[in-house]
């Protein structure tokens, strides 16, 4: 009999050999997304892009788009789909192939994360001196050469980047799971719904979580030598642009056509050809509780970013808040989700109303994606004038008096950034509502995935249509409400 490890029925080699191939898989999506974004960033610095809260909702686009449905999309592109797929030994071309392997997970990984080390570098691009690009120009390097020579300038955003990327493809489940690529993420979910015991699978997970302190400390490194800040170049005449902006827009339009954009048309044309299989009373019920836990998680996440706004003037506690959420959002969603489980059950009674309402699913999502909304706070936090904070501390301001006055009026657009993304991710989220969702309870993205293993094509297109135009609704708010108010003025 095999050894195994710590109470389970996996081998001790299986473990480690599922560790090191899915931080392969990961380490890949990071290169090739750095490859990409760092790319797009370039090219909207060398055109004299200005950083735009449009420019920035593109680039933002395909990152809220969960990786599972650009998998989806891509499988029916190639005229595959459902419960046909699963039950087939082999695969009729060598684009199926590459598809459902490592690789594919690497392509679907890096065609979701390129948008943050674009975002990453475009920043970390324009704090530089443009006078030094001009005098590039003028001494007759290459594009190839001073690109290179930028990105060695630029190489703690570019690191932060990959750190995040590798982060967001070590904690994907739902793609690799629907392209049938083993990975470690995939079997502590399979495990868990084995044992639904927590110390076993969090011992066995010991070597991931080592890995992602090891990340902590790197990125708590890296952070405190990148401050992003808005450009101060003037915008460049069209004469003396060294790349056209032109490019930029034909390189986002490429990258959103083949990630978001592959799942819409092949997906709304799939809804009217099979209008008959959607059963629209089963999309309302997972409709609304998608709803109800974006809700949720939105108001915990006020809530919580509000908190750390008012910890945020001692260094100690504000440092303690970088690391334990960006520990929370690291670590394998099944241990998460289970150590919720495990926490509340200890509770007794007192804790069965959470359970067995949505509520649970909205805690589980605001702990996983505070994080996100958290990094964005405070990169506008890092931009508030060094004189504007030893003004607070000399008139003597509490941390109320701070918060309410000064970081929510200044840091309003971040705020509100973060909490969308929030309301984004958790529509998006597969694997704690697998596992945490109450009876009767199970979001649209998540039922999804399911009629995506059935066979159900129609719901299927219908459920990701769905998302995605959910995923999108504060979005659309905005532009409306900016639209009505700049006509009012």
């Amino acid at each position: 009999m095999p050894p195994t490890l710590f109470e389970t029925s996996v081998p001790i080699w299986r473990v480690f050999a599922l560790l090191g191939s899915t931080l392969g898989i990961a380490v890949g999506s990071a290169l090739l997304a750095m490859a990409i974004g760092v790319s797009m960033g370039l090219l909207l610095y060398l055109s004299g892009r200005k950083a735009t809260s449009l420019w920035i909702g593109a680039l933002v686009l395909p990152l809220i788009w969960p990786p599972f449905q650009t998998a989806i999309g891509w499988m029916v592109l190639q005229g595959e789909s459902g419960i046909t797929l699963f039950q087939k030994d082999s695969f009729d071309s060598w684009v199926l192939s590459i598809l459902f392997s490592p690789l594919g997970v690497i392509l679907v990984h890096s065609v979701s994360f390129w948008p943050i080390p674009a975002l990453l570098s475009w920043w970390g691009f324009l704090k530089l001196d443009r006078e030094m690009v001009d005098q590039l120009r003028v001494e007759g390097v290459s594009i190839i050469q001073s690109s290179l020579f930028l990105c060695r300038l630029n190489l703690v955003p570019i690191s932060v980047s990959i750190l995040l990327v590798v982060i967001f493809s070590l904690g994907d489940i739902g793609a690799a799971e629907l392209l049938q690529v083993n990975t470690f993420p995939v079997l502590l979910y399979t495990e868990l719904n084995l044992i639904r015991t927590l110390g076993p699978v969090i011992r066995m997970s010991a070597p991931l979580l080592v890995f992602m302190a090891v990340g902590i400390a790197i990125w708590t490194s890296l952070r405190n030598r990148i401050r992003i800040e808005t450009e101060t170049f003037e915008p460049l005449a069209a004469q003396d642009r060294w790349i056209s902006p032109a490019y930029s827009r034909w390189l986002l339009s490429l990258l959103v056509l083949v990630g978001p954009g592959t799942v819409l048309a092949t997906e709304s044309v799939q809804i009217v050809r099979d209008l008959s299989t959607i059963h629209l009373p089963l999309l309302t019920e997972c409709l609304s509780a998608s709803i109800w836990t974006g809700i949720g998680a939105v108001l915990l996440g006020a809530l919580f970013l509000q908190c750390g706004l008012l910890a945020s003037g001692n260094r100690s506690v504000a440092w303690t808040i970088d690391c334990v959420s960006f520990l929370l959002f690291a670590i394998p969603a099944p241990v998460l989700a289970l150590g919720l489980l495990r926490m509340f059950s200890s509770m007794g009674r007192t804790a069965l109303p959470l359970l067995d309402s949505f509520w649970i699913l909205s805690l589980a999502c605001t702990i996983r994606f505070y994080w996100v909304a958290w990094s964005l706070v405070q990169s506008g936090q890092d931009r508030i004038p060094q004189s504007l904070e030893d003004r607070m501390k000399t008139e003597g301001l509490s941390a109320w008096q701070r918060t309410r006055h000064i970081f929510n009026p200044l840091l309003r657009p971040q705020i509100m950034a973060g909490l969308t993304l929030v309301w984004a991710l958790s529509l998006g989220e597969v694997t704690l509502t697998r596992i945490l969702q109450p009876p009767g309870v199970q979001t649209l993205a998540a039922r999804t995935v399911n009629f995506m293993h059935w066979g159900h094509d129609g719901m299927v297109a219908a459920g990701l249509v769905t998302v995605a135009l959910l995923e999108f609704l504060p979005l659309l708010v905005y532009i409306g409400w900016k639209s009505v108010w700049g006509r009012t003025q």
